[in-house]
């Protein structure tokens, strides 16, 4: 019996020592990672009220129309010239030579005219030299003519008016039938070349040079749109005697 006890108790010992020796055993300790280790959260913040960037705009190229200027030898003189002439026949005031050459034989025209503030005609003179003469002058209300050699003077009024617009009418058609010529167009056109070249004076058109051929020409003269001063012949008191 007491054998049987003394194996229990060392069996309990063995037991409890066995026990022991497990609960004592040192427990590893949980390694703790370095800051370098740590693998930190990125938080990204959110703005409270966030400004929303407009797209910047890209301006709209401007396009610059290409203005083709032509050359002098492109231009149509036709258009110049009308206006000028235009320009002459509403002012009040004008003067405007024409000199014809033709072979050997030369003529000049010239017209002056002064209109007063009624429209009615002032002063004036329209010349015609060359084989045939023919002069009419408008002075102090008496016109005086000079044609075929015989010399004339009446007083100026509404029918004798007639005679100075006349000379008028007859001044400008001379000029449309100069530039009516085939002579100086091409395909429609007065151009500038060797038969047809012009002199400006303030962007105004103030000479026409015109070649019908080696021998005939013309050259129309645009002399001013301002109040003309006239030299009267001086002896126009004794036209009529």
């Amino acid at each position: 019996m007491k054998k049987a006890l003394s194996i229990v108790l060392i069996l309990s010992l063995f037991f409890i020592c066995l026990v022991g020796c497990k609960s004592n055993e040192t427990k590893e300790p949980t390694k703790v990672k370095t800051p370098s280790e740590v693998t930190p959260t990125e938080v990204v913040s959110t703005p409270t009220n966030p400004k929303v960037t407009e797209p910047v705009k890209t301006p709209t190229p401007v396009v610059t129309p290409t203005v083709v200027t032509p050359t002098i030898e492109e231009l149509d003189l036709l258009e110049l010239v009308n206006g000028t002439l235009n320009e002459y026949k509403e002012s009040s005031f004008g003067k405007i030579e024409i000199e014809l050459i033709n072979y050997d034989e030369s003529r000049k025209v010239l017209l002056v005219y002064n209109y007063n503030s009624s429209k009615q005609l002032e002063s004036f003179a329209y010349e015609i030299t060359g084989a045939n003469v023919t002069h009419i002058y408008l002075k102090n209300k008496v016109i005086y003519t000079l044609k075929e050699d015989i010399t004339s003077q009446e007083a100026f009024n509404s029918s004798t008016n007639k005679l100075l617009e006349d000379a008028i009418n007859e001044f400008f058609t001379l000029v449309n039938s100069l530039l009516s010529k085939d002579e100086l167009y091409n395909e429609g056109k007065m151009l500038v070349n060797e038969k047809v070249t012009y002199e400006l004076n303030d962007d105004k058109l103030v000479m026409l040079n015109l070649l019908f051929s080696d021998t005939v020409k013309a050259k129309i003269s645009f002399l001013g749109l301002s109040k003309q001063s006239i030299d009267y012949p001086s002896d126009l008191s004794s036209y009529g005697e």
